[in-house]
């Protein structure tokens, strides 16, 4: 995906504002019934307020980005063409330079200050072949993405999510522990609560309490990457990682306690 597609806009959401009650544990425990559900149409006729969220997508950051007189030079994420007009905000063939990138989330701050939250749904790295890459340089890309978020959003609940270019060999998620998963959940711990880190570290996957008042709505945060068709690891597995059986019991419980629920990940359906 390149510079002109990566995706931030400002969305709206609703849900019922109603009186908060006993506090909730964890996301997967079952609760009593609760308010039902609330959409935004529903909201806005009641004279309930709603909210707004960030959403962030593909920002695909290439680090080595550079203005320079040879078009070749300009940029890894270009191949093989030449960039014969990169100005200071990037190319559209190239993917996006540090510049544009901090720009643009301080700008969100600018345009809305206060989200009810961040949704942040992966591919932070370049479209570079594994080789001139390599797992260290997708941590430090993912870390630096993150603590600029942190820095211009500091008390912002952040739901993010690993895109299929959040890996080293790109696409391959295993099902299982590795070293990306735990270190990219100890980059995100100020986000998570004790059980999404748990989760995360063992299958980059996790739900959340939805901020508000009644505390009714839940985000559910799926590893989509690990039914990405270039995905070989997983291929021959009926339900990798469990992440199904885990979201169905979600789902259930989410339902008894009359929650909505709020499902995102990278790769779609």
């Amino acid at each position: 995906m390149r510079l002109l597609a990566w995706l931030i806009f400002l969305a709206n959401w609703g849900g019922a504002r109603a009186e908060p009650e006993e506090a909730q544990g964890l996301c997967a425990q079952e609760k009593g019934k609760g308010p039902p559900p609330t959409s935004i149409l529903a909201s806005l006729a009641l004279g309930l307020e709603a909210g707004k969220f960030w959403h962030i997508a593909d920002l695909h950051l290439d680090p080595d980005y550079k203005v320079s007189k040879d078009p070749f030079q300009v940029c890894p994420s270009a191949g093989s063409q030449p960039v014969p007009d990169a100005g200071p905000w990037g190319d559209y063939l190239c993917d996006s330079p540090w510049a544009l990138i901090n720009s643009s989330i301080y700008a969100m701050k600018e345009i809305e200050p206060e989200p009810d939250f961040i949704l942040w749904t992966g591919d932070d790295t370049p479209h570079v072949p594994d080789e001139k890459l390599g797992e260290a340089a997708v941590l430090e890309i993912v870390e630096r993405l993150t603590k600029l978020i942190r820095e211009v959003f500091p008390d912002t609940k952040v739901y993010a999510a690993l895109g299929n270019h959040d890996f080293h060999p790109k696409n391959q998620f295993p099902a299982g522990s590795n070293n990306i998963y735990n270190q990219i959940a100890e980059l995100w711990k100020p986000w998570l609560s004790n059980e999404s880190i748990t989760l995360f570290k063992k299958g980059a996957f996790y739900c959340e309490k939805l901020p508000g008042p009644s505390g009714a709505g839940r985000i559910v945060v799926l590893n989509t990457n690990l039914y990405y068709t270039s995905n070989a690891l997983t291929a021959d597995m009926a339900d990798p990682g469990q992440q199904f059986q885990w979201l169905e019991d979600v789902l259930t419980n989410a339902s008894k306690a009359g929650d909505m629920v709020y499902i995102v990940g990278h790769v779609p359906p």
